[in-house]
């Protein structure tokens, strides 16, 4: 791992997986079902206060993406074989996800497919994505960009949390109870 990634334009540098991670994700949900896609992108219910919040995350990705144009992959490392095999995974489980999120009932909680297991299961693939990418690349900038991605997710999480008691007050205290935020119990 380096601070400093070898840089340089081409088509083994780190937009290569996290393009395809995006398209996949956003096709698969598309597929799915289309009017669970658009809930995704629904902020009508996020307070005026809180927009800057849940903008944050999207010019976080903004960037990452711009970077990954220029961080080349580092094919010829163990490291990297790891990052693929953890970059596959994250795959996978956003995928499911993703289908978990799309086809859910669009006027319920979602408790069910993924959100069993954490109350935010997008944020863990996400984080995942970037902890691959870091070893697909030997560059400690994706691990910041995964602390950067926790730091910029965290509040709104809690901006989620606060709609869904204020939506679902009888439902999602007993959720809370039984699904960890993140990970764990």
């Amino acid at each position: 791992m380096e601070l400093t990634p070898e840089l340089g334009i081409g088509l083994f540098n780190a937009c290569l997986p996290i393009a395809a991670y995006l398209v996949f994700n956003t096709v698969l949900a598309y597929v799915v079902d289309r009017e669970g896609f658009k809930r995704g992108a629904d902020e009508s219910w996020v307070a005026h206060s809180d927009r800057l919040k849940t903008r944050l995350p999207t010019y976080l990705y903004l960037v990452i993406v711009a970077a990954s144009s220029f961080v080349q992959l580092n094919g010829d490392t163990v490291a990297f074989k790891i990052g693929f095999g953890l970059y596959c995974v994250s795959v996978v489980l956003s995928g499911y996800t993703s289908v978990s999120y799309v086809s859910a009932p669009k006027d319920g909680l979602i408790t069910t497919g993924a959100y069993r297991f954490s109350r935010n299961p997008i944020v863990l693939c996400n984080a995942l994505l970037l902890l691959a990418v870091a070893l697909m690349t030997g560059s400690y900038v994706y691990l910041a960009f995964l602390i950067a991605h926790f730091v910029v997710m965290h509040p709104v999480v809690l901006v989620e949390e606060k709609h869904c008691v204020n939506t679902y007050p009888d439902q999602y205290p007993q959720y809370a109870d039984k699904v960890p935020r993140y990970i764990g119990s």
